[in-house]
């Protein structure tokens, strides 16, 4: 009766191992409400720079350069930013390193606060 137990309980403990090792971004705001700040230095200039700015600098292949405060601000305040990241999901383009969800919806809370130099 005993080994019938443990039978049992081995597949429960196997999922909370899984569970408990998953491996993933965690969101370190609350980018569902968009009731954090969201800082242009510390959270959108990496993302920019970790998966944008291979294609948007100065003479690079994207239209805009991304390097810069100036010129992101201008794409997030006349809509192609989000269009193209939040809505469209066509950027960064197939083939580069995929921005997360909580990314995305991280840009899009920055832009919905007004896309601050902060």
């Amino acid at each position: 009766m005993k080994m019938k137990k443990l039978f049992l309980l081995i597949p429960v403990i196997g999922s909370i191992a899984a569970c408990t090792s998953e491996k993933g971004p965690v969101p370190v705001k609350d980018t569902d409400n968009c009731d954090s700040t969201i800082s242009y230095s510390a959270d959108i200039a990496p993302i920019m720079t970790d998966y944008c700015i291979s294609c948007h600098t100065a003479g690079g292949s994207g239209t805009g350069d991304f390097t810069t405060y100036t010129e992101l601000k201008q794409k997030a305040d006349n809509g192609s930013l989000k269009n193209r990241v939040v809505d469209l999901k066509d950027m960064p383009q197939a083939g580069s390193p995929t921005i997360s969800e909580d990314q995305r919806k991280m840009i899009n809370c920055w832009i919905k606060q007004g896309a601050p130099n902060n």
